[in-house]
């Protein structure tokens, strides 16, 4: 009997030290995080929601702690794909608005940060909606960097052929 007891004491020590690593690997994710690690942040926030879901349900208290625990993550893992989702969508915007003041090579580059910036989210597990909202994104800084592209190409065309009016098609001669 003792050695049941002390037993079932060990593996509640270890329950609530898995408990505590995983709160201070949420702590890490959250630092990461901030410091706009959002790939780093992603897989420590997956890390602690499978361990937190390695404790037993015979230690209720941890158990509720591990519980509150993985939904606190999967909040955050939620927060992060919104954030990343909001700069891509920035960098849109920024290539818009320099688009319509006809600087198209930065407005190019600008269409060109959103792919690096969101392509991790292609290997996380999205629901439907943020799937297509990548999708939507990723498509849309493609068709902006293309539209952008061959703006500056008629540009470009125009400034080499005298009289030329920008953004009109080049004269043949």
């Amino acid at each position: 009997l003792k050695a049941s007891i002390e037993l079932k004491i060990e593996a509640q020590m270890t329950m609530m030290d898995l408990v505590g690593s995983r709160q201070e690997m949420m702590r890490k994710a959250e630092g990461a995080q901030s410091k706009r690690q959002f790939e780093t942040a992603l897989s420590t926030y997956e890390r602690a929601i499978f361990t937190f879901g390695q404790v037993s349900s015979e230690f209720e208290e941890q158990k509720s702690a591990a519980d509150e625990g993985a939904e606190r993550a999967k909040q955050s893992i939620n927060r992060l794909i919104n954030s990343v989702f909001d700069e891509g969508r920035a960098f849109l915007n920024q290539g818009d608005d320099l688009y319509d003041q006809k600087k198209f090579a930065e407005a190019m580059a600008e269409y060109k940060k959103v792919d690096p910036h969101v392509e991790f989210l292609g290997e996380v597990d999205l629901g439907p909606l943020q799937r297509q909202e990548l999708d939507d994104l990723l498509s849309q800084a493609d068709e902006s960097f293309v539209k952008a592209e061959n703006e500056k190409r008629r540009a470009d065309a125009a400034a080499r052929t005298p009289g030329a009016q920008p953004g009109s098609a080049p004269v043949a001669g």
